[in-house]
């Protein structure tokens, strides 16, 4: 059962990263230039907005994601209280030696360092994934006429708005997302055999890169907040009425 849920998860994680990577890697691109990144975003949607896509690779596969998640981690903690109870009840570990601090202890402890990281993002990524779906697709489609206008001014204008609070949720966001989805990627091609031992990424190694996202995100939301270039919002009052309609549903009734 084990086996089997890791796989769905694994198989999952890869087809919804097709869409993750390049979503918010292609927001990092405004860090070069603001029109870029916008064109990359129109561009994925020739792929991401096809009804087979977007219904059943990326919402049928992240909904499938979590559900393998979540009963992966509650079958651990099941198996983790039952072997704590035995070893309450004197039937393993009383005669374990210590952990010795060698080289390759040190090594697992950054594995499990840099694995725990990647369990971490995912739950952020559990908190704010669906309120980012409603915010940016589900919400469009309710008020406005044309969703499909829908750009990185969108993101402008939300920084203008509430800075503290929207800054503070790309970073976080943005590279839980791709720190989540690369590290995931890689387990996942470990664990389906498709990426040799010699060429797996070595411990420790996933702590800078998770560093490395964290620069190039907070770079890329300050460029999508127009500190480095002007950016002009021509469609402030879409905007502003899409926040409404997300905020209040109520004011939709006529």
């Amino acid at each position: 059962m084990d086996r089997s849920l890791q796989t769905i998860q694994a198989v999952s994680g890869l087809a919804f990263s097709t869409f993750s990577i390049l979503h918010v890697g292609g927001h990092t691109l405004a860090t070069f230039s603001f029109a870029l990144a916008d064109s990359a975003l129109f561009g994925l949607r020739e792929y991401s907005q096809n009804p087979f896509v977007e219904i059943g690779v990326i919402g049928g596969s992240l909904i499938t994601h979590v559900m393998a998640s979540a009963a992966i981690y509650w079958r651990r903690r099941a198996k983790a209280r039952a072997l704590n109870q035995k070893s309450e009840n004197g039937g393993v570990g009383q005669d374990a030696a210590p952990p010795t601090a060698d080289a390759g202890s040190k090594v697992l402890s950054v594995a499990a360092s840099e694995r725990r990281l990647h369990r971490t993002t995912g739950l952020i990524l559990g908190v704010f994934v669906f309120g980012h779906v409603y915010a940016t697709r589900i919400a469009p489609l309710l008020v406005l006429p044309d969703p499909t206008i829908i750009d990185l001014t969108y993101i402008t204008h939300t920084l203008s708005q509430h800075p503290i609070v929207g800054y503070t949720y790309l970073l976080v966001f943005g590279a839980s997302g791709l720190y989540h989805s690369l590290y995931g990627v890689h387990q996942s091609l470990s664990l389906l055999g498709a990426l040799p031992p010699h060429r797996r990424v070595r411990p420790g190694t996933w702590h800078k890169v998770a560093v490395g996202l964290g620069v190039a995100v907070g770079v890329a939301s300050l460029a999508m907040g127009g500190m480095f270039e002007r950016i002009d919002v021509p469609r402030r009052e879409s905007w502003e009425a899409v926040e409404a309609g997300m905020l209040a549903p109520w004011s939709l009734r006529g």
